[in-house]
């Protein structure tokens, strides 16, 4: 069970869901479930989305966890994204970093080593600061990478889109893992990494045959991209099991955001899906409601 400061009253403050299990103080939540002031949640494979009580939102990116406290998120890494309700302002904790909202304003933050964030103003300025000197703001649209040395905060703005993209690259290697059973996912996670690859104008490679010289990075350039890949990573409905096939049963998107490892005596055979679906092994849900 988390240490929850003595301030902090056990009461319900948001309620967390995703398109697969997820995890609760370190037990499998089925697909949604009600978070407790203090109480850490963690995503797995796919993205989680948290809705306060207070009407923020906050969505976990893949492998993040975080804690929650009426206005403030003690964030552990490694990607959230967040929106502060209307009129209202939204703090999220990362050690010593504090990033605050403007009111109703959001922002997005990438960190999955100890002392370095990257942070987005999405919309609105964004206040970074270290708890002991003046903060620092960024501007809509604006990204830089965040570290605190001897107190003091170190701010920059070139390194943010690289924080970004790299982390972004290791995400998309965890969602992945889906291609086991979903083979639809691996086109799709294999254009996101190209983009970046492109946008990081070939620092970012994939491939054996991938020997070239990097051209050099253009920050404003893989910024804009890792974007795009931001976005496209947290709202693409990963969860949709099928091949491409359009007479395939496995095209279809799964209701219930439980996957099940296997079937009990109880439960109906599965249908069968497409000639590429079934020589890749692929099982489908039956007649159990299971799929639209």
């Amino acid at each position: 069970m988390a240490l929850v400061p003595a301030a902090w009253a056990l009461e319900p403050v948001g309620v967390a869901e995703s398109e697969q299990p997820f995890l609760v103080e370190g037990d499998p939540a089925p697909g949604n479930a009600t978070l407790l002031t203090g109480e850490a949640v963690s995503s797995a494979v796919l993205p989680l989305r948290v809705r306060l009580a207070r009407g923020h939102s906050v969505t976990l990116g893949p492998g993040s966890q975080a804690r929650f406290a009426g206005d403030l998120v003690h964030f552990d890494g490694v990607s959230a994204a967040f929106q502060a309700a209307a009129g209202q302002v939204l703090t999220v904790e990362i050690g010593a970093l504090r990033f605050r909202t403007a009111p109703g304003g959001g922002g997005a933050i990438y960190a999955d080593r100890p002392g370095v964030a990257a942070a987005w103003a999405v919309g609105s300025p964004l206040e970074v600061s270290n708890g002991s000197h003046e903060p620092i703001t960024l501007s809509p649209g604006e990204a830089a990478a965040f570290s605190v040395e001897r107190g003091e905060l170190q701010v920059e703005a070139e390194r943010a889109p690289i924080e970004i993209a790299r982390i972004q690259i290791r995400q998309l290697k965890h969602v992945e893992q889906l291609a086991a059973t979903r083979p639809a996912v691996r086109p799709r996670v294999e254009d996101l990494l190209n983009r970046l690859a492109e946008g990081s104008g070939g620092l970012f490679r994939f491939g054996a045959g991938d020997q070239q010289e990097a051209i050099g990075v253009d920050p404003a350039r893989l910024l804009e991209v890792a974007f795009e890949v931001h976005r496209q990573l947290l709202t693409y409905a990963w969860a949709d099991a099928g091949c491409g096939s359009p007479d395939c049963i496995n095209r279809k998107r799964v209701q219930r955001p439980v996957d099940f490892g296997g079937w009990s005596a109880a439960a109906p055979l599965p249908r069968s899906g497409c000639a590429l679906c079934r020589r890749a092994g692929l099982g489908v849900p039956g007649e159990t409601g299971a799929v639209e």
